[in-house]
């Protein structure tokens, strides 16, 4: 880790005035805006320290982010300027201490994750409430470690943006097909089957071993659940996996699951859906 010395402070400083001016002078969303800043050119000026050379103006950098991006009105929850300015100054803080890119730093955290932890964390020194974020999501930084996880965090992000969960068939009201798209290409099923009125049973598979080897399976599993969270009225998931794919399931112990049972080749958990959290990927290898 490198010292945040006053080059980190006032970098720091700036993006978060960046980040909350963007709350009374932009029309889009603020994760929008800060979706574009951290995968901006001028956020790489940020990464090299450069951008302290020119004495830019926080609305220069807005100006500068509409005309690489285009003028948007997408969206529209805008965040707290507060709590934006933490943000800008988090994010900042985070990647300059760690030796990361800005947007290494947006694939390990989104802006939704940094404005719910916001009242409590917000009071901590940036280093504490970094070192909380981070352990929460079971990421080490130790430097043999570091390159892998950077990896597997991009790579499913990918996962995460490339993956399509397509509703093909109903037997009746309550059983249900899904297939799992990956860039075109089918690399998976799910199957739905209603219980009761507020329970159903899943079960996920992924057809080809190079995906599972790779992760992908972690991703369609979270993807599936919150998929299934946001479009159908149900409380309670019974989740089926084979005895060769459990570790999908444990690797998610920390999200709720409860073990049920499990026969030859299946095991079997439960998860209180209403309280899933899908918002962050375990990479407790």
């Amino acid at each position: 880790m490198r010292r945040a010395d006053s080059d980190c402070l006032l970098l720091s400083k700036i993006q978060g005035e960046v980040f909350a001016l963007s709350s009374t002078s932009l029309t889009c969303s603020s994760e929008v805006f800060i979706r574009r800043f951290m995968n901006s050119e001028v956020a790489k000026e940020f990464d090299s320290s450069s951008f302290l050379d020119g004495g830019e103006s926080a609305i220069g950098v807005i100006q500068r982010i509409d005309e690489e991006y285009g003028i948007s009105d997408y969206g529209h929850v805008i965040y707290n300027k507060e709590v934006l300015f933490w943000i800008g100054y988090i994010y900042r803080y985070f990647a300059y201490t760690y030796g990361l890119s800005s947007k290494q730093v947006y694939k390990i955290v989104k802006p939704k994750e940094l404005n719910e932890v916001y009242l409590p964390y917000h009071t901590m020194d940036p280093s504490s409430a970094i070192e909380r974020l981070i352990e929460e999501k079971h990421i080490s930084f130790a430097n043999e470690k570091q390159n892998e996880r950077i990896l597997q965090l991009l790579r499913d992000s990918h996962y995460e943006m490339d993956l399509l969960i397509d509703k093909v068939e109903s037997n009746d009201d309550h059983r249900f097909l899904f297939n799992l798209i990956y860039k075109g290409e089918k690399v998976g099923e799910i199957k739905m089957s209603r219980v009761s009125d507020s329970d159903s049973e899943i079960s996920v598979s992924i057809k080809k071993q190079r995906y599972k080897d790779k992760g992908l399976n972690f991703v369609a599993l979270r993807k599936t659940i919150s998929f299934i969270k946001d479009n159908y009225d149900i409380a309670t998931l019974l989740i089926s996996t084979s005895k060769d794919d459990e570790q999908t399931i444990l690797k998610y112990k920390g999200y709720g699951f409860e073990y049920k049972d499990e026969s030859k080749k299946l095991a079997r958990y439960s998860l209180d859906i209403t309280k899933f959290k899908g918002k962050s990927i375990n990479l407790s290898f």
